[in-house]
């Protein structure tokens, strides 16, 4: 898990300068020079770009004395389009006079800052501080009576020193993969390099919020030199959390003494492998309409449990190959782990290959013909591998667990290919297994177009709107990874592994129900679905926390929910209405047992109290 934390890279700045032409020649002149000097001071990796006014919005070297049409929307966002988000962006204002436009160019900014912009200003002259810090509000702001102070000021006034004094190393504080509801904690190890000292308080670690975790902000309790001081930062995942969120880059800043340094760590959702952890393995059958993009999705999924270049080793777009599917083949995940640590020999794969049980099955896309996929003996196990169908030989490892079915956003233009999904959907929900619905190629039209055919889907095709997913696979080989794609994989791998679990479940609840020993079978290892009995029989470690507090509650599979609530009640001595909750957020409130609602053997609830 170390490794998944690639060396913390250092955030780059785009500096963008704004400037108003100023009032004298001997001014302009002093005001050039600062930005010489500017240009001369940061480092060469910094983009720098000089914006006066001109009716195209170019960047030029003239300025100009409109500071309203210096901050005009327009060239504005012409100045923005390009520029990497990863990257630090910060807008540098030169003006001796404010806006003719106070609330425009106050709300302008208003929503630039709410976008990550940051702004550094230097007023001169009438552009008073007061007006400044009214218009560009907890930002970095100056004011100078003349020119000819600022220009002296030039090293002070930089935004952002490029080297750190300190160095400094970034683990994972569990080198363990977890859920995605979890908190992420992360170990920071500063020391100096040069042995200077450092008293107590004197660096601060601060990340950012994103949109899957909120900030968090550290500093140095002990004194420091070259022996290391390690410091925790937890970063706490929202409420009603979207793994579509998770970003790519974890930005954090740096600030030693009064000098702020800006870094990101690659994050990967290889962290969150625990959600698909399972007991038993699992089969997801994947199906759809031939060249509508099942094995684009298949490699999408497939590659999900790797870092690094996309492997196209195993399912093969028919676009690059002229092929389709055949036979039938059951892949699992297994198998590129194998690959990938033969590669890489990367530690977590280790751990991986030990937990992650699943399969992905491919087979023939529904077309016309007869060679269609039958649920009902898919879910019994007689599909196994290559062509054979074995109605009278039914094999639990090749049973049928979770469906996701392929097709395209133009499938609403095809009568024909419309009424065949719709028929294998119907087909599969008669087996209670609830279909997952990937719909391919939503790049291909504009959102407008996008929004009319997503309505279109949920109304004509039976599967739950939180069952359908829109993605735009990897293709024509690219190796080079997508957090935005690899997040809409990963939900749908989720939400076809919750589904397969609860299927399993459902089989074993069945199998208990249906299965009467005769006295002959109660020897040991007599019953056909010994495994499923054995499984009921084995205590189920709960995990139960209330805020920073947990309990660990050891109970039988047989113990109904009503008697586990009030056994969390008297441990927890809790006085007030409750509810236990899973990694969901959904309330564990029926009549069933442990058993019937849970599958796996270690388990984490977390209490709400009202």
């Amino acid at each position: 898990m170390t490794e998944l934390i690639t060396k913390p890279l250092r955030v780059k700045t785009n500096y963008i300068i704004l400037c108003n032409n100023p009032s004298s020649k001997s001014n302009f002149d002093m005001c050039v020079q600062y930005i010489n000097g500017i240009v001369n001071i940061l480092s060469k990796h910094e983009k720098i770009m000089v914006i006066g006014y001109s009716d195209t919005a170019e960047i030029v070297s003239n300025f100009t004395n409109d500071t309203e049409k210096l901050l005009s929307e327009i060239k504005l966002k012409k100045a923005f389009a390009n520029i990497d988000s990863t990257r630090e962006n910060v807008v540098m204002i030169i003006a001796d006079s404010p806006s003719k436009d106070h609330k425009e160019s106050k709300n302008l900014i208003s929503s630039m800052i709410s976008r990550g912009i940051r702004f550094f200003n230097i007023g001169v002259g009438s552009f008073t501080k007061m007006k400044m810090d009214e218009i560009f509000v907890h930002q970095r702001n100056y004011f100078f009576p003349d020119y000819l102070q600022f220009t002296d000021n030039i090293k002070a006034l930089v935004p952002r020193t490029i080297h750190n004094p300190i160095g400094f190393s970034v683990t994972p504080t569990k080198k363990l993969i977890q859920k995605s509801s979890k908190d992420f904690s992360i170990t920071f190890s500063i020391f100096s390099p040069k042995n200077e000292s450092f008293l107590s308080n004197q660096v601060e670690i601060e990340f950012d919020e994103n949109e899957y975790y909120f900030g968090n902000l550290v500093t140095n309790e002990v004194p420091f030199n070259r022996d290391p001081c390690n410091l925790e930062v937890v970063l706490s995942v929202k409420p009603n959390f979207d793994m579509k969120q998770f970003p790519s880059y974890i930005k954090f800043h740096i600030k030693v003494i009064d000098k702020i340094y800006n870094y990101k760590l690659s994050s990967s959702l290889i962290w969150l492998s625990e959600d698909c952890i399972t007991d038993f393995p699992i089969n997801i059958f994947v199906d759809g309409v031939i060249g509508h993009g099942k094995s684009s999705v298949l490699n999408l999924l497939f590659n999900l449990f790797t870092t690094g270049a996309i492997d196209y080793g195993v399912f093969f777009s028919s676009r690059h190959t002229s092929h389709t599917t055949t036979g039938i083949s059951f892949n699992s995940i297994h198998k590129i782990l194998e690959i990938k640590k033969k590669m890489d020999n990367h530690p977590i794969y280790e751990e991986l290959m030990k937990k992650i049980k699943i399969t992905l099955v491919d087979k023939a896309g529904i077309s016309s013909s007869n060679n269609l996929l039958n649920y009902s003996l898919a879910v019994e196990g007689k599909y196994h591998p290559d062509h054979d169908l074995k109605e009278k030989c039914s094999m639990e490892k090749y049973m049928a667990h979770a469906f996701i079915f392929v097709c395209s956003m133009n499938i609403n233009t095809n009568l024909s290919e419309l009424e065949q999904l719709n028929k294998k959907l119907l087909e599969c929900i008669s087996v209670r297994i609830q279909p997952i619905l990937v719909v391919t190629h939503s790049d291909h039209y504009p959102e407008e177009v996008q929004l009319k055919i997503k309505k279109e889907i949920i109304e004509k095709l039976p599967v739950e709107r939180n069952n359908i997913f829109y993605v735009v696979p990897y293709l024509n080989e690219t190796p080079k990874r997508k957090s935005t794609k690899d997040s809409v994989g990963w939900s749908i791998l989720k939400k076809a592994v919750d589904v397969a679990k609860q299927t399993i479940r459902t089989q074993m609840i069945e199998n208990k129900k249906n299965y009467s020993p005769t006295p002959e079978q109660n020897g040991q290892g007599s019953s056909p679905d010994s495994a499923a009995n054995e499984k009921l029989q084995i205590p189920l470690v709960v995990s139960v926390y209330r805020g920073d507090i947990v309990e660990k509650f050891r109970v039988s599979p047989k113990t109904n929910i009503s008697d586990f609530y009030d056994t969390v009640e008297k441990k927890f001595n809790i006085t007030s209405k409750f509810s236990i909750l899973d990694s969901e957020q959904c309330c564990i409130d029926d009549h069933s047992t442990m058993g019937q609602i849970f599958f796996e053997n270690q388990i984490d609830l977390y209490l709400k109290e009202y």
